[in-house]
């Protein structure tokens, strides 16, 4: 059973983060929520585009967490980013550490925002277990490049991906 370590690296509301590790656990991960925010600083911020450089905080979370001993460690928080020449980032990833820039993922209804964390969280869950981005339209690793992509693509693994992760699916 892949162990997960879920965190926060601004503020993000108490029950949704619950409802997210019992989402994963109901999966089959053995989760561990961490309550305690990750403070990212202003030199991780970039003031020409009121946006934080998603390299310069991954590389931060990098350097002080992936020593410990989870299979992938997911942080969520709600920011803007980018990074390279791309406009923005949902989702960011390096080693066994994956990001969710949940900012843009905002809607007027909360089970929409949460559908749509959940689909991210598993993205970023995939790729920290080894997983590529999947041209299955329906499957959860889907490349997206837009909030419009999120709502499209499927809430869960593929039949492959899921083969890939050999994981106790107990949805």
């Amino acid at each position: 059973m892949y162990k997960i370590l879920l965190f926060k690296f601004t503020s993000f509301d108490s029950t949704l983060f619950q409802i997210l590790g019992n989402f994963l656990r109901n999966i089959g991960f053995d989760v561990r929520l961490s309550n305690e925010i990750i403070h990212l600083n202003a030199s991780m911020f970039n003031w020409d585009r009121l946006q934080y450089d998603g390299e310069k905080v991954i590389s931060y979370i990098n350097e002080r967490y992936s020593s410990l001993p989870y299979d992938s460690l997911i942080g969520i928080g709600c920011i803007d980013a980018y990074k390279d020449n791309e406009d923005f980032i949902i989702t960011y990833h390096k080693g066994k550490i994956g990001l969710v820039f949940t900012y843009r993922l905002k809607d007027s209804s909360i089970d929409k925002f949460l559908e749509r964390v959940k689909k991210e969280v598993l993205h970023e869950i995939g790729h920290t277990l080894g997983l590529d981005d999947c041209k299955n339209p329906y499957c959860v690793m889907k490349e997206v490049k837009s909030v419009k992509d999120v709502d499209s693509k499927g809430d869960f693994y593929c039949t492959q991906c899921l083969y890939k992760l050999n994981i106790n699916n107990k949805r």
